[in-house]
């Protein structure tokens, strides 16, 4: 049985161009988990944004090769999930000219399956019918105002917190809205902070449709629900013509037909006296 998988391979020194090759990779959603990317370079590119934000949530591997003293080496680097801008990634394995390798994990895991406990992440929330908020003065988090919320997705995301370990804090939408697609291609609400990378994740819940499948990733359903639309039945209407329903185009004809043949029938019919008759 064959198999198949996408390995994306990028050989640069020009951070430039390392931190516009990741821009546009994460703009046009170009590496999805199944696909393996390994970052080649003579050296370590600065911790600016782009690239450490691709590296840290993709299924990548930095291998940074160092050629000095005339001796060629190479050791590979993971970037964890939410890892902050200048803490040094994970060590996974290094290989030398010779031949030698040694490698401390595989260079390719599921690193989302447990998260380390510094990972700190930002949820998109705005309240709703079936979902409550609480504010509370907080003099560390950003505007000084701590917002909590309650609910069914509430309780799905701690689930996720604590079986993943991760922390979280809510940040709600500027608009209030969950997010459509506007002209220009961007996204207001919720939807909009996740496609701007405003947030790590957006709570909801969220109807699917194709536009926001543009936008962002969206896990198994957690509920499911019909949506019915109905109106209020009207005042009784008596038809004229409801005589007719009954029958159908043939029927109609037919007794059309009839009706129109029968002054011909009267006017050429003779009534006879059977005593006038020798």
């Amino acid at each position: 049985m064959a198999s198949w998988m996408v390995v994306v391979v990028v050989v640069s020194d020009d951070p430039v161009f390392l931190a516009a090759f990741a821009q546009q990779a994460r703009k046009g959603r170009l590496l999805v988990w199944a696909t393996r990317l390994i970052v080649v370079s003579r050296r370590a590119p600065p911790n600016f944004h782009p690239i450490h934000q691709t590296l840290a949530l993709t299924n990548s591997l930095l291998l940074l090769v160092d050629d000095a003293a005339g001796m060629a080496r190479a050791a590979g680097w993971v970037v964890l999930p939410y890892q902050q801008p200048g803490v040094a990634p994970l060590r996974v394995g290094s290989w030398t000219a010779e031949g030698n390798l040694s490698l401390h994990r595989p260079l390719f895991w599921n690193k989302f399956s447990k998260l380390s406990g510094e990972a700190k992440l930002v949820v998109a929330m705005e309240r709703n019918h079936r979902h409550k908020m609480k504010e509370q003065p907080d003099s560390e988090v950003p505007g000084g105002v701590k917002v909590e919320f309650k609910g069914f997705m509430v309780t799905v995301l701690d689930y996720l917190a604590q079986g993943l370990n991760f922390s979280y804090t809510f940040r709600r939408p500027p608009d209030g809205s969950w997010g459509v697609k506007k002209r220009d291609g961007t996204f207001t609400g919720m939807v909009g902070q996740v496609y701007s990378q405003e947030v790590d994740l957006g709570l909801g819940p969220f109807a699917l449709n194709a536009p926001r499948l543009e936008a962002a990733d969206f896990t198994w359903p957690v509920s499911l629900m019909s949506v019915q639309v109905f109106a209020g039945r009207g005042s009784v209407e008596v038809d004229p013509w409801g005589f007719v329903l009954p029958f159908g185009p043939w029927q109609v004809c037919s007794v059309v037909i009839i009706e129109d043949m029968m002054p011909i029938f009267a006017s050429g019919s003779v009534v006879c006296d059977p005593t006038m008759i020798h």
